[in-house]
């Protein structure tokens, strides 16, 4: 960390942040719900990284780190809040478990927490996955956001 934080400008950390720092972790979290202390520890560690400053050194952050992680149409650098990415990731598993349902993954997972019923239950069972839990945890958002297109009214049953 110590030699690329003072070679690289921020343009080129934030690059480095997007392409290998955030992907690495990406990969896991499409399956599995991370803890938040190791969320908040990952996003700790790309700050430090990205001001510059090294594990006994701690750099003046110039702008607020929720300005930063906004996308760049809406004027941060895009860059992504762990915990934000594990939800959304775990809100797509849960998407893709409610219009996917052949999948033998999805399959198993139905037939183990919701008997074969397509509405999710209410709660947790605590001899559940990981993965469940992260279902289950961002289950609101994922209703709240839920929307279906008409179309031509062929599928639409009242």
């Amino acid at each position: 960390m110590g030699w690329k934080t003072k070679c690289l400008s921020m343009a080129g950390r934030a690059t480095l942040i997007s392409s290998t720092i955030s992907a690495i972790p990406t990969h896991v979290m499409q399956s599995t719900w991370v803890p938040r202390s190791i969320c908040d520890e990952l996003d700790r560690k790309t700050r430090r990284f990205f001001w510059g400053g090294t594990a006994g050194e701690r750099k003046t952050h110039l702008v607020a780190w929720d300005e930063i992680t906004k996308p760049k149409e809406n004027g941060g650098l895009g860059l992504r809040s762990m915990r934000q990415l594990n939800s959304a990731l775990m809100m797509k598993l849960g998407w893709r478990l409610r219009t996917n349902s052949n999948g033998l993954w999805a399959q198993v997972l139905k037939r183990k927490y919701c008997n074969d019923v397509d509405v999710l239950p209410r709660s947790v069972r605590s001899d559940a996955s990981n993965s469940w839990k992260g279902i289950m945890a961002n289950k609101d958002a994922l209703q709240r956001n839920i929307g279906h297109a008409v179309g031509d009214g062929t599928h639409t049953f009242f």
